[in-house]
């Protein structure tokens, strides 16, 4: 991201922001910072979601009044995407695709009980 965010500015996004156009805040996140520069006035950092809405680390970002100038998606779930670039793919492992079909097996049982409740 562009600059160097004051810490009361990512403990505010990390635990959920409402973001412009939305109605809910954005789920708590995971922010560990990694590195600045200060000749760039660059920090790098890992930001883990837990449900990602359109554009979400972009837009929280702005919020703050620090765009982000660069990202890389290293997950997707429990799908690790290794040293793939924008348009490679690669076959699921085994392992992959049974914890995929867990975790979809878990949503639609999580979307079941609320249907129920209602």
């Amino acid at each position: 991201i562009q600059g160097n965010p004051l810490n009361s500015a990512l403990q505010k996004v990390s635990k959920g922001v409402v973001l412009e156009g939305e109605i809910l805040p954005t789920k708590p996140c995971q922010i560990d910072l990694l590195s600045y520069d200060n000749s760039s006035d660059l920090m790098v950092m890992d930001v883990i979601l837990s449900e990602g809405k359109n554009r979400q680390i972009r837009r929280m970002f702005e919020l703050i009044g620090h765009p982000v100038k660069n990202i890389t998606r290293l997950q997707y779930g429990p799908v690790k995407l290794k040293q793939l670039r924008p348009g490679d793919w690669r076959y699921l492992s085994d392992s992959e695709v049974k914890k995929l079909k867990q975790k979809n097996l878990k949503a639609q049982i999580k979307t079941f009980d609320s249907e129920k409740s209602d």
